[in-house]
């Protein structure tokens, strides 16, 4: 029996499928590619911890329910947030992904669109209607809370 694990073991190395040192390049190579990812969870939107209110019209409301902003090393942003809308007895779940860039200026960032463009929609509807994904502006605080605000004046609250 143990003879037959090293004659596996032996072919294994002899035909280069598997080495310690090629396992580490390999793990050296992908974190290379990938660009280091710091995540950040939704906690609150305004002063309403989640589900908190996005959207209310005259039957329909929507409640953003989850929400997570990851910010790599290379300027990229993702949120992605779950929203539940409720329209009489209709209930439906959906997830959104929304992306773009960001510079930072100390402890500031500031969020631009996929585009490149400012985020500069200011939400003039009647009634609630936040736009949880017109980010402009972001402070890091010390104890790894994030706050961004919207185009809106909105405060969204992520922590580390």
């Amino acid at each position: 029996m143990k003879r037959g694990n090293i004659t596996v073991l032996t072919l294994a190395l002899v035909a280069g499928s598997w080495t310690p040192g090629h396992a580490q390049a390999a793990d050296t190579a992908a974190q290379r590619a990938s660009p280091a990812v710091t995540v950040y969870t939704l906690v609150r939107v305004g002063n309403d911890t989640l589900p908190a209110r996005i959207e209310k019209e005259w039957r329909c409301q929507e409640d953003v329910t989850g929400g997570t902003l990851s910010l790599r090393q290379d300027r990229r942003w993702l949120l992605e947030t779950t929203t539940r809308e409720v329209c009489g007895d209709r209930i439906e779940e959906d997830h959104d992904t929304d992306q773009g860039t960001y510079t930072t200026e100390g402890e500031t960032l500031r969020f631009l669109d996929d585009d490149g463009r400012e985020n500069n929609d200011r939400g003039w509807d009647v009634g609630t209607d936040i736009d949880i994904d017109e980010l402009k502006t972001g402070t890091l605080a010390s104890d790894g809370t994030l706050t961004v605000k919207l185009a809106d004046g909105t405060a969204l609250v992520f922590r580390r």
